[in-house]
């Protein structure tokens, strides 16, 4: 798998995770799964290196401190 970047690669962290916490709010728990589930296939399709996607996935699954699937 590709490394990881320890700092983001886009100039307004904070904005992105704002604009990210205001549209989970607005979407609302019962559809927050949908939501990220599209947003996350969307960013995907933007980055389009299969490798870096897995290392991305691998990644938030280690950071809510779950093990890696198998």
């Amino acid at each position: 798998m590709t490394e990881r970047r320890s700092t983001p690669a886009f100039s307004d962290a904070d904005a992105s995770y704002a604009a990210l916490v205001t549209a989970l709010e607005s979407v609302g728990d019962a559809r927050a799964t949908e939501f990220l589930s599209r947003l996350v296939l969307l960013l995907a399709a933007d980055v389009g290196d299969h490798a870096r996607i897995e290392a991305a996935i691998a990644a938030a699954v280690a950071g809510i401190g779950v093990p890696p699937p198998p």
